[in-house]
């Protein structure tokens, strides 16, 4: 999933494939919370842990993120949309971010 953003946007950027703060701190790069790879669509639309946070997403913007490129086209469609999208990224991305430092 890629994004083109601005740089105060920081965690669109964060939530691109291969990078993280904590490179080699994992013997895999499984999910921090289940046994699943940890991808960009893992992490933002499958897991169970986002659920709450994903389902208020689908309900303010009125349409459901199935997918990364239906999300972007969503957000590129419809630009209120764009808004909700980052605030839900940046708010799950923070969350995720905290956790793994308390892990590791």
């Amino acid at each position: 999933m890629l994004v083109n953003t601005y740089p105060k946007e920081q965690h669109l950027a964060v939530t691109m494939p291969g990078l993280s703060l904590f490179v080699g701190r994992s013997a895999d790069d499984n999910c921090i919370y289940c046994s699943k790879r940890d991808t960009v669509e893992h992490t933002l639309l499958d897991y169970e842990r986002w659920q709450a946070e994903r389902s208020q997403l689908n309900s303010q913007v009125g349409k459901e993120m199935q997918s990364g490129t239906n999300m972007i086209n969503l957000m590129v469609e419809y630009s209120g949309i764009w808004e909700e999208v980052h605030r839900y990224i940046r708010d799950v991305m923070s969350k995720k971010e905290k956790e793994t430092r308390q892990r590791y």
